[in-house]
């Protein structure tokens, strides 16, 4: 890249789109230069808070400022235009998970950018979460053994605050197997490789999932996630995991203090500490618990970009395997409502 920071657009003003743009703001070497949405009020308050430049539609966004890369805050069901744009004119881009609606969509997205010059990230952020990548650097050493049993859960009260509440049409997005619960698919493809097999249960209603509950087959593990978000609206977004090892309990909670627990016979109970980046963490609108993973996640796109490099860590390849895996859960949930 040439000298200068890395001038980043944001398609999508929504809450990611906000919470994006202040993660941005901390990082160094990276510039937000424009802001699109089709709502001008809402490219035009963030664009202020941001010190860019408004636009009402990603075209002329990327017409009339420079950018280095995009960064794709849009509904599900626009990423993979979004994503054609960017590459057609040699932008790098990183777009929000899921990279597209399903499977087929997510392969047929991959083939057209096969052979770009554009670098293309997804941004699954629990691979880039400090607790996540704590459990999984455990697992690595193993500190306390073999991971004998994994239990995952990511809950949340019903989503009301996207644009015209999109994520709640099934035509638009998957419900929360494919918006929240994909978190944990994805973290355990990562963590443990592909499963030789799954067992999914669900609700289904509206035509999209509001919770799912899947068994993951791995040798020797009894590893399972939970995830929904058809949980009363005063409940907090919780995520969270129980990994058992042989020699020690490993346990996470993003509603507690200390979220990080360890129990080993013999021992107090221990508060392990994650490292963390030195960022202003806070919460947001939508169901966030930080910012600590988002600007992991951020920073480690505009290193790539900057080094000119493939995210091997969270590439096109892993978010369309990703989306093979939830193809596999999805119709063994099918099952079992006939």
């Amino acid at each position: 890249m040439s000298a200068g920071p890395i001038r980043i657009g944001i398609a999508g003003a929504g809450f990611m789109g906000q919470t994006h743009a202040t993660c941005y703001g901390m990082i160094p070497g990276a510039q937000v230069v424009g802001i699109s949405d089709v709502r001008p009020e809402q490219a035009a308050k963030l664009a202020q808070a941001a010190d860019a430049r408004p636009f009402d539609t990603l075209d002329h966004l990327l017409d009339q400022t420079r950018v280095d890369a995009l960064d794709i805050c849009l509904p599900t069901d626009l990423h993979e235009e979004a994503i054609y744009t960017a590459a057609r004119r040699g932008v790098h881009c990183i777009v929000e998970k899921p990279i597209a609606p399903d499977a087929e969509s997510a392969r047929r997205v991959a083939g057209k950018i096969a052979g770009s010059k554009s670098i293309v990230m997804v941004a699954h952020v629990i691979r880039f979460w400090p607790e996540y990548e704590y459990l999984k650097d455990a697992v690595e050493a193993g500190s306390w053994g073999k991971l004998a049993a994994l239990a995952l859960t990511r809950v949340s009260p019903r989503p009301g605050w996207t644009s015209n509440n999109w994520i709640l049409d099934p035509k638009r997005s998957g419900g929360a197997l494919l918006e929240l619960h994909i978190h944990d698919s994805d973290y355990l493809r990562r963590l443990l490789g592909e499963p030789e097999g799954v067992d999914s249960c669900g609700v289904k209603i509206g035509g999209a999932w509001d919770y799912v509950s899947t068994n993951y087959r791995y040798p020797g593990m009894a590893v399972s996630a939970l995830g929904g978000w058809n949980m009363p609206a005063n409940m907090p977004f919780k995520m969270a995991y129980r990994a058992t090892f042989e020699k020690a309990l490993l346990d996470f909670d993003s509603t507690r203090t200390p979220t990080l627990l360890l129990y080993r016979e013999g021992h107090d109970v221990e508060s392990p500490a994650a490292p963390r980046p030195n960022v202003v963490s806070a919460r947001s609108i939508g169901n966030i618990s930080g910012l600590d993973g988002y600007y992991n996640e951020l920073r480690y796109f505009v290193d790539c970009v900057e080094k000119g490099i493939a995210p091997e860590r969270s590439g096109v390849k892993d978010a369309v395997a990703t989306m093979e895996l939830l193809q596999r859960e999805i119709l063994s949930a099918e099952q079992k409502l006939h």
